[in-house]
């Protein structure tokens, strides 16, 4: 396939950059460029672009041509919101639990419970039982 700057293999390198950057140390521009079937020098362009708009946290070795990547660490903020996500996810889970005992005791599910039909009623013989209703 000839190399181009067709805009899906730019959003697909965009997007690689964008998931994988916490993942990798440091990446070649020309490993980039096959992986993605496009030009060094439109890589070198998108990664830059990136770099300057702060959407990827890496410096260009430009002699080796590598892409360094930085690690970070969230901020208070993003670490904040992420434990507000965690205790909402256990409320979200708790709340369904609760949900769950209390329609399956409502419906004769859960807690062992067979339903009306299958009760205590019927099975201590009361229906079955003769009826002497005559006699003392």
């Amino acid at each position: 396939m000839k190399k181009g700057t067709s805009l899906g293999s730019e959003e697909s390198l965009r997007t690689f950059l964008f998931t994988y950057s916490s993942v990798y140390d440091s990446l070649s521009i020309e490993t980039l460029a096959e992986m993605f079937e496009l030009n060094k020098s439109v890589v070198h362009s998108i990664i830059s672009k990136m770099i300057i708009g702060e959407e990827l946290m890496a410096s260009l070795d430009e002699p080796n041509l590598m892409v360094v990547l930085h690690k970070t660490e969230p901020s208070r903020i993003q670490a904040l919101a992420l434990q507000l996500c965690d205790k909402v996810t256990n409320l979200v889970d708790y709340n369904d639990r609760l949900l769950e005992i209390k329609l399956g005791s409502f419906f004769g599910r859960g807690a062992g419970l067979q339903g009306f039909r299958d009760s205590g009623y019927q099975k201590d013989g009361y229906g079955q039982r003769e009826r002497n209703w005559g006699t003392c």
